[in-house]
């Protein structure tokens, strides 16, 4: 039941923000939770007919009695980050939650699963392994926990053992814990004495141990940058290799008799033959799209968890021949939004563009989804969504939100990461060409009608009034006076990757590295620096008045008060439950795209004058 999270490597998009009025003097608004839809599956597991899945920062408890058509029975309320691994024992869910520890929920009523206990963990919670009345804890660089869970509303610590390597999976059995770890190998753990565990042997030969899963005398490795591993545990203390297969990038295995279900990043379920584990043999693969991971057998079904489809449900009634039954896909991995009335849109990497009803912003729903390669962003305006996908502008008529559809699209001549709509004309930013000026007069048939080349990679870019400012490596100022032939009339220069640019009259709010930048372009051949603050992770930036709404990664949403650029404080924080990479500020609402946590609404509220 050893699950992890198989880590994506998509580029990230940028968000690009409204401002909002927060009159200055005032105390700093509150950033309040609204609302939170989607998220990407990362951990499953399987009770009877009831398939218990991670989506997000979320637990939702399906019905599979019908394979082909699982339902929604309950789901928790908001966890405090997502959820990367599971395991369901006698009524309980265990649950990995990163750097917020092991979380413990009653799914003893489907209807309404409920937190009841928590354990916080030294680093970051990867795995765990429920056996008995213990958890055992695979804590990234912390090593291995063992955690008392006799009473479930009060987890207790019991023992620890440091590793120097990170801490990705363990399963146990008898005395032993065996410890899956990056960069050291399998590493095995006499457990005999709760309160100090013991290292008693390693099979450090392995590139990027990832999970580990024991079948009798057996244990199989998942080493994400070889394949799998094959070892003898005749002396369960002292594990030998005895056969090896090698694939690309796999996750997870599920074993089943003679066969053991392989899941992968990107290249799908390998069904492998184990009659000689000495050399295992690859008999067929499932394709998927995006990674698959945690895979669960129950009867003669296989259970995935997949970043592009939700919860995946196999037959193997012929078990060498896996076929799909059925999905359950509210997946959404955040990677920009924009909103335009009420309706928003997110670009999924892994699957493509989501369109949701917004108009009550507390219950956001699902209207319509269009499969497009690569979505990195988007920007709607009116009833059509300008969609930057793989090397190509697409245009999508919303007109009909339940059936949004491809009107249009432009190749590019390599990939479009944001895009920046002024009347009939398109301005893309790409990747390693430079801009690029689209004309969209026709809508059925954009054209390209100018190109400017840049040396940095490019990233991001706001247009106000004649001016493109355009985040490629440097600050790079184009005059679009002319549409057709823009030029270079200022640089900023600078080393950092860029991640978001804001125009806001003669001052630009530029983020590079892991810093914000104020500059002024008052003479726009001359920009200067006024102010700079850094955050020490890659954030994406916008306008509120005297004060900014940053997404900064892994450290959420921060209010930062900007009225001094020399000295700019953040005041409020709201931590998302994984990467906030995009926000979008419509009047008092905050819309986040969070990556694996899908779409998070927030509220400027205005703090009692007394605070």
């Amino acid at each position: 039941m050893n699950r992890r999270l198989a880590r994506s490597a998509g580029l990230l998009a940028i968000g690009v923000l409204l401002s909002v009025v927060v009159l200055a003097g005032e105390q700093p608004p509150q950033l309040e939770f609204v609302a939170q839809w989607g998220g990407t599956c990362l951990a499953v597991d399987v009770v009877d007919n009831t398939i218990v899945m991670g989506q997000g920062p979320q637990l939702i408890l399906l019905d599979a009695a019908d394979p082909a058509h699982p339902t929604e029975i309950g789901r928790s309320a908001l966890l405090p980050n997502k959820i990367v691994d599971l395991q369901v024992v006698d009524g309980y869910a265990y649950l990995a939650c990163e750097s917020y520890g092991v979380r413990v929920l009653s799914v003893a009523d489907p209807a309404n699963p409920v937190e009841v206990g928590w354990i916080e963990v030294g680093d970051v919670a990867h795995g765990l392994f429920v056996d008995g009345d213990r958890v055992y804890i695979a804590d990234r660089y912390e090593g291995l926990a063992i955690v008392s869970i006799a009473d479930k509303t009060s987890p207790v610590l019991l023992g620890h053992l440091p590793m120097e390597a990170s801490a990705e999976a363990v399963t146990v059995s008898g005395d032993y814990a065996y410890v899956a770890t990056r960069v050291g190998g399998l590493r095995v753990v006499s457990i005999a004495d709760s309160a100090a565990p013991v290292e008693v042997d390693a099979v450090e030969d392995m590139e990027s141990a990832a999970d580990v899963v024991l079948d009798g005398a057996r244990a199989y490795v998942v080493d994400e940058y070889f394949g799998i591993r094959v070892l003898a545990l005749d002396d369960p203390a002292y594990p030998v290799e005895i056969g090896t297969l090698e694939m690309e990038h796999p996750t997870g295995v599920a074993l089943s008799g003679d066969l053991a279900y392989v899941t992968t990043a990107w290249s799908g379920v390998h069904v492998v033959s184990l009659e000689d584990p000495a050399v295992p043999r690859l008999l067929t693969t499932v394709d998927f799209r995006g990674e698959v991971f945690s895979p669960v057998l129950l009867d003669e079904r296989l259970t995935v968890a997949n970043t592009a489809g939700g919860v995946c449900i196999l037959s193997i009634e012929d078990p060498i021949s896996p076929t799909i039954l059925g999905r359950f896909d509210e997946a959404s991995y955040g990677g920009a939004v924009d909103v335009d009335g009420d309706l928003a849109c997110v670009a999924d990497f892994s699957e493509g563009l989501h369109v949701l009803n917004v108009a009550d912003p507390a219950k956001p729903f699902s209207l319509g989804f269009l499969e497009l390669a690569e979505a990195e962003s988007v920007q709607v305006v009116g009833t059509m969504a300008y969609v930057c996908n793989w090397k190509a502008l697409t245009l999508v008529d919303l007109t009909d939100p339940r059936e949004p559809t491809v009107v249009g699209h432009v190749d590019l001549p390599s990939q479009p990461m944001h895009v920046a709509i002024v009347a009939d004309v398109a301005y893309v930013i790409t990747a390693y060409t430079g801009l690029a000026v689209v004309s969209i007069a026709t809508p059925l048939e954009p054209v390209i009608i100018s190109t400017f080349p840049l040396e940095g990679y490019g990233v991001a870019i706001d247009v106000q009034g004649d001016l493109a400012y355009i985040g490629a490596g440097s600050l790079h100022i184009l005059s679009i006076a002319d549409p057709a032939n823009p030029e270079q009339v200022g640089v900023f220069e600078l080393k950092d990757r860029s991640y978001g640019v804001r125009a806001d009259g003669d001052i630009i709010y530029y983020t590079a590295g892991s810093r914000l930048y104020v500059i002024s372009v008052a003479d726009s051949a001359k920009p200067v620096e006024i102010g700079r603050k850094t955050f020490g992770l890659a954030t994406r930036t916008d306008l509120a008045g005297e004060h900014l709404v940053a997404g900064v990664a892994w450290m959420g949403v921060q209010c930062v008060d900007i009225s001094d650029p020399a000295d700019m404080v953040v005041v409020r924080r709201f931590d998302t439950a994984d990467r906030a990479v995009s926000v979008k500020v419509v009047d008092d609402l905050v819309y986040v795209a969070d990556q694996h946590g899908g779409l998070f609404v927030l509220r400027l509220v205005a703090s009692d004058s007394g605070e």
